[in-house]
Formats: structure tokens, sequence, C-alpha cells
């Protein structure tokens, strides 16, 4: 594999973080360990994104180009070995960081594939309903496309037209039931005070 080194000091400034990161990760457990995980992550991604923006630095070793780079920084061995767990961590965390960048990558280019294909599918569309209208004589547009509108313009008024009529038929029943009941009312009361009247003069 090609050697790897870069003297950008953002470059240098992120492995040494992630390098913090991994030994953090080490010292703590439990939440307050994983929180300082997926901090690394983001920083092994701006890394990793940081890289491919350098011409000379070839995708297909990305992964093995980092960790070269964050292997030279690494401290003496004897530090390194009093963390049983630093190697496994280190691993993980660059594997995570460096899979989400991938992965954003390929999303980002199958979105613009898509893209492309859609605008290719509307563009050839367009020219292809272009070209039947050109084609086409002014009384087969109005036979294709007016007229079918007119139509369905048609039907829509003579709904309307059923649904008012509807309307105003169940307002007049309404209104002659109304009438009805309020005729009934009034002679239910006569009745009520005729009784009335009478019971009251046989009580006298």
């Amino acid at each position: 594999m090609e050697d790897y080194s870069y003297n950008d000091p953002r470059i240098r400034e992120l492995i040494s973080n992630i390098i913090e990161k991994i030994f953090t990760v080490c010292l703590l457990s439990g939440l307050d360990s994983d929180a300082e995980f997926q901090q690394g992550c983001q920083i092994v991604i701006k890394l990793t994104s940081l890289l491919q923006e350098i011409s000379t630095f070839p995708s297909e070793f990305l992964a093995d180009g980092v960790k070269q780079l964050l292997e030279q920084q690494l401290p003496d061995v004897r530090i390194i070995n009093n963390f049983p767990a630093f190697q496994t961590t280190l691993d993980r965390m660059l594997r995570q960081g460096i899979l989400k960048v991938t992965d954003s990558r390929m999303k980002e280019v199958v979105n613009s594939t898509e893209s492309t294909k859609v605008i290719k599918l509307e563009s050839k569309s367009q020219d292809s309903c272009s070209e039947r209208l050109i084609e086409a004589s002014p009384e087969e547009v109005v036979t294709d496309l007016v007229i079918p509108g007119l139509t369905d313009a048609y039907a829509i008024i003579d709904e309307l037209t059923l649904a008012e009529k509807q309307v105003k038929a169940d307002a007049l029943t309404l209104t002659e039931a109304l009438t009805q009941a309020e005729t009934k009312a009034v002679a239910d009361s006569l009745a009520l005070i005729d009784t009335l009247t009478q019971a009251e003069n046989q009580t006298h």
C-alpha cells in the first residue's frame, strides 16, 4: 500500500481529536462511552470527507489511508497497551464513520441518476406531445383536446343543475311539512282552549 502523509493542519487536528476520543471511550462506560464514541464517528466523517476533497487521495484506498494516517500519530505502543479495547474501538470507529460517508455519497449518486432519468423522461414526453400537436390538423386538435374538455364541463354543469333542483325540492318539502305542523299546532291549541273553557263553565 502506498504511504500517505499530509501536512494539512486540519487533517492533523482531526486525527488528534479522533485519538483523544478513542482513549475517552476506553476510560468511560455505558451511555457516556457511547456518546463519546458517536462523537468520534462524526470526527471520522469530517476527516474522510476532507480527504475525499484531495484529488491525489485514491477513493479505493480510503479506509486504509485513513487508518494509516491515524497510526502515524498514535502515541507509544506501551501507552496503548494499557488500554486493551483501544485497537478494537479504533477499528470500529473508523469503520462506522467511513461507512456513513460512503453510504451518503452512494445515495447522492443514486438520487442524481434518478433525477437525470426523470428530467429525460419529462423532456421526451413533452417533445412527443409537441410532435403530436405539430403533426395534427386543427380539426384533430379540436376533436382530441377541446371537445373532451367541453364534454366534461357540460357533465359537471348537468350534475350541478340536478343537485340544485334536488335542494329546491327538499326545501319545498320541508316548508310544506313545517306549514302542516304549524297548522296542527294552532288547531291543537284552539282545541285545548275550548276544552278548558267548557270545563270552566261546567264548574260554575
